[in-house]
């Protein structure tokens, strides 16, 4: 164990006396880091200075004074990036940083969060600024969420009534906002489809709500002439994670220059969201024991599923995840039945848009009626 362990120092010395040097130019971050070291006995986490923000631009820049270093650990490893932990002016934060060779998807996901009327929204995780390492990784920073994925807090824990609507809730305020059109002070947001909607995409903070996260797959809605119409300039139909996407998406059935599909494929993911939170709910459950959680189509096609088994299933034989047959007895069962089957219809003109769902939750009552009685 201490050889391992002295080998393992000398690594980490080694490593950050052959990083580049930190005299670099204003448009890089200063950072000193040294990267993970994985054995059976030390696990080292990386060491990143950050300095301050331009708040013009939510860049960081190396001149002017700098606090003392912050520590970061690694919270998540995604496709394209790596998310840590950090501190910055005494708050902690969230790093998301890209391989040097994956600018295309950092400036895609930078691109949505600095549209105008992005910055402080709730429902959609806070934007604090970005930068780049001196081994020309990129660097997105972002609010800290608490409680991590919606994925990962709904596998540690269950939820009552009360706290399952306001995770809803949140979470389709934070879609609706981004697929509104908005004209305020001169400035406009066009609409967003996200495109990649799951539960590992959603944050939920300390106050139980939820936040819109991961824009890597995003596709902004340009305006045409004045219009309320909008074109996509995605061409890339496949996008997202497979067991959320669509049925017409799945088969191929989408017209990209129709960019109201694309809005609709949202709605489809968003369906399974609210399923995936209300299956965690114990108050809909009997005896207040639910489920262990579970993502859709787990049940019926397994943790790994296939393009050509989600095809077969959700667009040919058009079924969806099981609803407790129970939740008819209760006050609010026909509700939230009605509610997820019209988000993920096959068809997808049937569907509810986002600030509909909004407006079908907000008439929830806050408080759990219990199963009637005869």
């Amino acid at each position: 164990f201490l050889q391992t362990e002295l080998v393992c120092l000398v690594a980490a010395a080694h490593l950050i006396s052959t990083q580049p040097n930190r005299s670099t130019c204003a448009q890089q971050c200063d950072i000193s880091y040294h990267v993970p070291l994985f054995n059976l006995y030390v696990h080292t986490f990386v060491k990143v200075r950050i300095l301050r923000i331009n708040q013009n631009s939510n860049t960081f820049f190396t001149s002017g004074p700098n606090p003392l270093p912050y520590f970061v650990q690694i919270v998540g490893n995604g496709d394209f990036a790596n998310v840590y932990q950090g501190k910055y002016h005494g708050s902690t934060v969230c790093v998301k940083v890209f391989p040097a060779g994956w600018k295309t998807k950092f400036s895609a996901e930078k691109e949505v969060y600095e549209l105008p009327l992005m910055k402080h929204v709730d429902g959609i995780v806070h934007f604090l600024g970005t930068g780049r390492k001196p081994d020309g990784n990129w660097l997105i920073v972002l609010q800290f969420a608490e409680c991590g994925s919606l994925h990962s807090y709904l596998c540690k824990h269950t939820t009552n009534w009360e706290l399952s609507l306001k995770l809803c809730t949140s979470l389709l305020q934070g879609a609706a906002y981004l697929h509104s059109d908005l004209h305020r002070h001169g400035l406009h947001k066009p609409p967003v489809a996200h495109r990649d909607l799951s539960s590992s995409n959603v944050l939920v903070r300390a106050d139980g709500t939820c936040v819109l996260c991961d824009f890597g797959c995003s596709t902004i809605l340009r305006s045409c002439s004045g219009h309320r119409r909008w074109q996509s300039q995605t061409k890339n139909m496949k996008l997202g994670t497979l067991r959320y996407m669509s049925p017409e998406i799945l088969e191929g059935h989408v017209n990209l220059s129709n960019s109201l599909c694309l809005m609709q494929g949202d709605i489809y993911a968003l369906g399974l969201l609210l399923w995936e939170i209300w299956m965690r709910c114990s108050d809909l459950f009997e005896g207040g024991i639910a489920p262990k959680h579970i993502l859709p189509y787990e049940s019926e096609l397994g943790a790994n599923v296939t393009l050509e088994s989600l095809v077969q299933h959700v667009f040919h034989m058009d079924k969806r995840p099981s609803i407790p047959n129970h939740w008819e007895t209760l006050p609010q069962g026909s509700v939230l039945q009605e509610l997820m089957t019209d988000c993920w219809d096959w068809d997808p003109d049937a569907r509810l848009t986002a600030p509909c769902i909004v407006a079908r939750l907000d008439s929830l009552p806050l408080t759990f009626q219990p199963r009637y009685t005869s």
